[in-house]
């Protein structure tokens, strides 16, 4: 009996594991990929673990409720509050994040954000930014609470 598996280049949390059925037909099994922090930080610098554990922190300020939502995916580690409004990639030595906001909304005085609405892209924000130092923080969180205010 001959199997034919199709496969796709989805960008997704799940994996996809075709099986045979009987008769020669084909089904597929979805399994559920939980990605975690560690999956994340393994690999990195003090330095980089400590400008992430920096910017996190900062970011869980933002809200009194409490109600910030973090997930690991595969690529990033994405922040909302009802829907995204941060995406956060750890890098050997920075933090590559997209802001969920227009690159004409955004007050950047300091010209950190790039717009990537029409470039690929990790993430679902269209304004592109980077952390490489904790002494950038208070720019970056800048950046980031107005993308923050926009989900409230």
């Amino acid at each position: 009996m001959e199997s034919i598996f199709a496969t796709t280049n989805q960008k997704s949390s799940k994996k996809e594991k075709p099986i045979e059925v009987e008769g020669g037909s084909e089904d597929t099994e979805i399994e559920e990929v939980i990605y975690t922090l560690d999956d994340h930080l393994n690999g990195k610098s003090e330095e980089t673990k400590n400008l992430f554990d920096g910017l996190r922190e900062r970011i869980f300020v933002l809200s009194d409720d409490g109600d910030i939502i973090e997930k690991p995916n595969k690529i990033y580690i994405s922040y909302k509050h009802g829907k995204n409004f941060c995406e956060v990639q750890i890098q050997s030595n920075s933090l590559k994040m997209w802001l969920d906001i227009s690159y004409g909304e955004l007050d950047d005085p300091n010209k950190l954000g790039r717009d990537v609405s029409k470039v690929g892209h990790h993430g679902t924000g269209t304004v592109e930014t980077k952390l490489s130092s904790l002494s950038e923080l208070d720019v970056v969180m800048y950046l980031i609470e107005q993308s923050y205010k926009q989900t409230v």
